[in-house]
């Protein structure tokens, strides 16, 4: 049993080699357990396959990996997708009760407010750089619909930043 079964994990690492090195990698390194170990052999194989089932089958790493079936609404779960969202949604939270109360005008000393806006706002750009980095390769159309969300909301804060003359 125990050949058979060196085999069939590298025939699949040699398949998986095209999708994920790592996975391959993991593969193998059990085949070399499966193969070394005398008495152990079918303990050591349910294991395994139990372990790369669960954590690196070939549909999950494909999802995570080479997702192009994603949709804007999927890509917004993503961290990079939604933060840049919610710092403009917090700004224009904060623009808008700053008008309502009236104290959305221009001091001659900087507040918190100011320094906050200096931080997040290159911050928020950083964010919406790697996600464009990471994503427009994998699922361009989602990727370029989520892009022009998040550079229409930091455009919106900056245009209230601009014609209220903070």
């Amino acid at each position: 049993m125990q050949p058979v079964t060196v085999r069939r994990w590298s025939r699949k690492a040699e398949h998986l080699t095209r999708c994920s090195r790592k996975v391959a990698k993991a593969i193998l390194f059990g085949a070399q357990i499966i193969r070394t170990s005398r008495g152990l052999a079918p303990f050591f194989v349910t294991v395994w396959s139990c372990c790369v089932r669960s954590l690196f089958s070939l549909s999950c790493v494909s999802r995570l990996l080479f997702d192009t079936k994603l949709t804007m609404l999927g890509l917004l779960k993503r961290p990079s997708a939604h933060i840049p969202v919610v710092i403009s949604a917090g700004f224009l939270t904060a623009f808008t009760i700053g008008s309502v109360h009236g104290t959305l005008v221009r001091q001659p000393d900087e507040d918190t407010g100011a320094h906050l806006f200096q931080i997040l706002m290159p911050t928020q750009a950083l964010i919406i750089a790697f996600f464009a980095i990471s994503w427009l390769p994998r699922c361009r159309r989602a990727a370029v619909q989520m892009l022009a969300v998040q550079c229409s909301a930091a455009i919106a804060v900056l245009a209230v930043v601009y014609f209220r003359h903070l």
